[in-house]
């Protein structure tokens, strides 16, 4: 009907529709909800119609206009609609303007104390709880109320002859979505202090150790005053809680919103400040930038943090804090190259402290991160020990997971590119993992590949003969040491010998399984070679 029409064309038509209804002496309600989200050409036309009847004496004591819009959202548009009536406008007309709060704790306290008919000192617990849960919304205490008592949350007991609630299940209520999605719109309302402090909370995920933020009182970034000074009001609000030593978001959703709302390039750059802070609390910081991977690695074992004054944090979990806060920032953050090779060994350190706590998938996730750092500069000559270290360290880490192709993926990425001697741990992991398989021949045959590269002395054929031959040999040899002798042959802290044992071990569990006739050939042969280098643990493996 109205198409084609021009703007004032529409309004003339529609003032003249209101006056006809109007002037038949039938009265007219119009609300409008949500005008903040109006846009202006809709405001116009709005306030256009509405000061057209308004010149009209008769009509307009027949006509009720509400207006309803967030006061925390206002434009400009539409602060210049809401100021254009009533006496300061120039238009004749009577406006009262209405601000709706929340519930306050009070109200909350009173209505469920009418509710009940009970004293204010048995339901102010049970209130403080509704309110903080629903944010003060009068719905939503509604609602809450309603389902505490449709699931016997809250119930008359005949015995006390009134309404009885356990206040330590109501305590650990949870954030409905609805409430959550109400704070969530007033989020970018609060004070500038009050949402830094969310914000670096945020970075950590749903919750933070209390005493991680007082550790980042001094931290440049932190909202000026300090934690302490907003969080008693962020509780209130329902937005965070505290529960014990941390500090919760009471929903998911709010974090996630949190979150979002920093712009991408300012949360890298949070979470690399906030993860280089961390990290200068511990040896990961100035020290691991200039040193070698393993002085690194000893400094921090050496350095404990737990002893700091500052912060009962223990040195593992701040380093696993630090180095998780770097790689959220991602390796694009950062263009320099020395900073990849810097945090890469972050991961690597934090890795292997996840591996030595059995923490295997925290360690996988660590070496993944330390790789991606080093995706452009993977098996240079100043990368090379710190790739050997996190690729050796992922598919280990992968071999304790059960997850055999990531391991075939970083013991080839290993074997590919470095020499036999560094490849030992590889070999011995991509054998155990064909072992697994049961890929028992595929298992054996490369292991027995592996050590004649290692010049053993493994003949072309297992013979019943061959294997008679080569036993008596090293019955031979190994009759020419007495007890004290192979006792006093111990060797400690070879580490090439080691990682061949080691690999022995993993070739010899294969041939068990298929009970290969290769198994005394390489028992023999592994004899052989700890008479010569020197008898170790591992050397244990061969003495069936």
């Amino acid at each position: 009907f109205f198409f084609g029409c021009s703007n004032w064309q529409l309004v003339l038509l529609l003032s003249k529709l209101l006056c006809s209804v109007l002037g038949q002496e039938r009265k007219i309600f119009i609300a409008l909800d949500d005008l903040q989200w109006a846009d202006p050409t809709t405001l116009e036309l709005v306030k256009d119609v509405l000061i057209s009847i308004c010149q009209c004496p008769e009509e307009r004591q027949r006509l009720v206009f509400v207006g309803m819009y967030r006061d925390n959202e206002v434009s400009s548009h539409l602060t210049s609609f809401t100021t254009s009536f009533g006496v300061a406008g120039g238009v004749v007309a009577d406006v009262t303007h209405v601000k709706l709060s929340t519930l306050s704790l009070d109200d909350v306290i009173e209505m469920i104390m009418t509710e009940m008919r009970l004293p204010r000192r048995l339901v102010s617990e049970l209130a403080d709880v509704v309110h903080k849960r629903t944010h003060g919304h009068a719905l939503f205490v509604v609602q809450l109320l309603n389902s505490l008592v449709s699931d016997l949350t809250i119930s008359y007991s005949p015995l006390l002859h009134r309404f009885y609630w356990d206040q330590d299940n109501v305590c650990t209520l949870n954030t409905a979505d609805n409430v959550a999605s109400l704070i969530v719109s007033n989020l970018t309302s609060l004070p500038i202090g009050e949402l830094q402090c969310l914000r670096i909370i945020s970075c950590f995920g749903m919750q933070v150790h209390i005493d991680l933020l007082e550790l980042l009182e001094v931290f440049k970034m932190a909202p000026q005053g300090g934690f302490g000074l907003y969080l008693r009001n962020l509780c209130d609000q329902g937005i965070i809680e505290v529960i014990s030593t941390l500090v919760v978001f009471t929903h998911d959703l709010i974090q996630e919103q949190v979150y979002k709302i920093i712009p991408l390039k300012e949360r890298q750059q949070l979470h690399c400040e906030i993860g280089i802070f961390l990290g200068s609390k511990t040896s990961l910081g100035a020290s691991s930038e200039h040193k070698p991977i393993d002085a690194a690695m000893d400094q921090l074992y050496l350095s404990d943090v737990s002893d700091n004054e500052e912060t009962h944090i223990d040195a593992s979990s701040l380093v696993a804090i630090a180095t998780s806060q770097i790689n959220h920032a991602g390796p694009e953050f950062f263009s320099d190259r020395s900073q990849h090779i810097r945090f890469a060994s972050w991961n690597f350190c934090a890795g292997k402290n996840a591996a030595d706590h059995s923490s295997f998938r925290a360690a996988l996730h660590f070496y993944k991160n330390g790789i991606a750092f080093l995706s452009h500069d993977l098996w240079l000559e100043d990368t090379y020990e710190l790739c050997l270290k996190l690729y050796e360290g992922a598919a280990f880490s992968s071999s304790a997971l059960g997850e055999n192709s990531q391991i075939v993926m970083y013991a080839n990425g290993i074997i590919n590119n470095v020499n036999l001697e560094d490849s030992l741990v590889a070999q011995s992991l991509l054998i155990g993992s064909s072992s697994v398989l049961g890929k028992y021949t595929e298992s054996v045959a490369r292991g027995i590949a592996v050590l004649r590269q290692l010049k053993f002395d493994i003949p072309a054929t297992q013979t019943p003969v061959v294997v008679m031959q080569t036993i008596e040999r090293t019955e031979r040899e190994a009759s020419m040491y007495n007890f004290s002798q192979i006792a006093n042959n111990q060797k400690r802290g070879d580490t090439k010998a080691i990682k061949i044992l080691k690999l022995v071990d993993s070739i010899v569990a294969a041939c068990y399984q298929i009970a290969s006739p290769w198994l005394p050939l390489v028992a023999c042969e592994t004899v052989r070679y700890s008479l010569q280098n020197g008898i170790h643990a591992e050397s244990a493996s061969c003495e069936f």
